[in-house]
């Protein structure tokens, strides 16, 4: 990625953005120049791996800190209204008191609605955070949304120390605000962010080095989460950590990260909605565009009408394949855990190492294969489609596409990740010692390239200016995919992990055969850009 000239530090008004775009055909590149008081220049994209890795170490480091303080404060709220007596009068509750069926019953029940509210509040966070960011910028946005995650970690830690029914009131707003400022919506932003600021043949390398940083940051928060819990025994340590981080991550937003969707093109998207707003009136199902503000986003998957009178499907088309996508692959690691801890008696070591693989492999895959294989083939596609051009009268719709790069690129390298995908989660079953189980973990890393070369596919889809609210779109189907997940791949894995445990494996293979097989020839015969 070039670097630009430098802008002057004592130049802060918003009427000149730290970004400064270069005119191009397609409205999609735009470029970074350098800051002095870090003492190099670096690419703007370069400047959120740092931020890549703190969001989703710090989002997962305490996950399995507080399903322990959810059980606890389950187990606490169970004896108060049905016998007080047995509790200890000073410290925790001892484990054996614990093991209760109607306690068991009440935490499961626990953990489903802590599932649900996890899916929900991250589908409204990046339906906030997409009408947040195109009023006023990605940057004050990922601010306000790493203030929230810290507010709730406060609101945790602050928890502990109240009588347990307040607990369970501060816990569930600790909880509430912690979703609404999930990993999943900080990622969200932060490829927003990488769409803003590459060219369109660097986008999907891009968004795969950023989803591969991203799987560094959760292979780290297993170890680094379990190390802290285990040697202080204190559970809202790994919290002030966790804050800690985002603090950090905090300033460093604020002193280094320039913003990239600057004021003129705000207050252009601003005159689009305006004008759709005002055209909508008279439209026959303005009852569809009357959504309540918080789904706007969605709105962007209703197919809209085309010049020639018929409807534009293929970014609904894309949210089925999200949709889908999310409802397996977010199950297969913990498909993959289970299967193993309940079959082969894994340890809680032998679980972190098959962990630590199944991340290392999808960092390796997204941040050093993906990026080399496009840069490697995309000459090729670009050749290709420039001959196509060529070949081809010019007009209105051809003019706006520039040979640059192809969507069909995006949609192999998602169908290879498909195919591997299938074959890894049935090696996955078949393994029956840990080297081979371990490499198996590893081919499941390698097909993990199908979400971040995706989301290169859902940006394609829409104008330059709608991307953002494009992905947010994609992004809340996807979190109702997270809530669908273990709902349905958790009932297979549950009715046959005693009679036929591989079910679910097959499970994940056909749904993957069918992605491979479905999703490819639609895609190809809908245009880019059709808005």
């Amino acid at each position: 990625m070039s670097k630009m000239p430098g802008l002057s530090t004592s130049v802060r008004s918003e009427q000149v953005p730290l970004l400064r775009s270069q005119s191009r055909p397609d409205g999609g590149s735009l470029r970074a120049q350098g800051f002095p008081w870090i003492g190099t220049r670096f690419p703007p994209a370069t400047l959120l791996i740092p931020i890549a890795i703190a969001t989703r170490l710090s989002g997962q480091l305490p996950s399995t800190t507080l399903l322990q303080i959810l059980q606890r404060l389950v187990c606490r709220l169970w004896y108060e209204l049905n016998d007080p007596e047995s509790l200890p009068v000073n410290g925790r509750i001892p484990d054996a008191l614990c093991a209760n069926s109607a306690i068991e019953q009440n935490y499961a029940a626990a953990i489903t609605v802590l599932e649900i509210v996890e899916g929900t509040g991250s589908m409204v966070g990046c339906s906030a955070a997409s009408l947040f960011a195109s009023r006023y910028g990605r940057r004050p946005t990922l601010l306000a949304v790493f203030s929230l995650a810290i507010a709730g970690y406060a609101l945790l830690i602050a928890s502990i120390f109240v009588p347990a029914r307040t607990e369970a009131a501060v816990l569930t707003v600790s909880v509430i605000l912690q979703s609404l400022s999930s990993s999943l919506v900080t990622i969200f932003i932060v490829n927003t962010y990488v769409v803003d600021v590459v060219s369109v043949g660097e986008r999907t390398a891009a968004l795969s080095a950023i989803s591969g940083w991203c799987a560094l940051g959760g292979a780290l928060s297993y170890t680094l989460g379990g190390l802290i819990t285990t040697r202080s025994d204190e559970p809202i340590l790994v919290y002030i950590v966790a804050a800690a981080m985002l603090a950090v991550s905090c300033l460093y937003v604020f002193t280094v990260l320039p913003e990239s969707f600057p004021e003129e093109k705000r207050d252009e998207l601003r005159r689009q909605r305006l004008a759709q707003s005002a055209a909508s009136s008279s439209h026959p199902h303005r009852y569809m565009v009357s959504l309540a503000l918080i789904f706007e986003p969605l709105k962007q998957l209703i197919p809209g009408w085309k010049p020639d009178g018929g409807r534009s499907w293929r970014l609904a088309y894309c949210a089925v394949h999200v949709l889908i996508t999310q409802i397996g692959s977010r199950y297969a690691p913990v498909a993959i855990v289970l299967y193993y801890t309940a079959k082969y008696a894994y340890t809680p070591a032998q679980t972190g190492y098959i962990l630590t693989t199944l991340f290392l492999s999808s960092m390796f895959t997204l941040t050093i294969v993906i990026p080399s294989l496009v840069r490697y083939i995309q000459p090729y596609y670009i050749q290709s489609r420039s001959t196509t051009f060529s070949s081809e009268e010019p007009n209105d719709d051809t003019d706006s596409k520039t040979p640059e790069t192809s969507e069909h690129l995006e949609l192999h390298i998602t169908s290879a990740s498909w195919v591997i995908a299938a074959l890894a989660v049935i090696f996955a079953g078949a393994a029956t010692t840990l080297p081979w189980q371990l490499f198996a973990a590893v081919c499941v890393g390698l097909s993990t390239a199908h979400t971040p070369v995706f989301r290169s596919v859902v940006a394609a889809s829409v104008a330059p200016l709608k991307q953002g609210e494009a992905l947010a779109a994609v992004e809340m189907v996807s979190s109702v995919g997270a809530v669908l997940s273990p709902l349905i791949m958790g009932t297979v894995l549950t009715a046959t992990i005693t009679t036929f445990p591989q079910l679910v494996f097959y499970v994940h293979a056909v749904r993957a055969c069918s992605m491979f097989s479905a999703h490819c020839v639609p895609l190809n015969l809908l245009p880019t850009y059709e808005c």
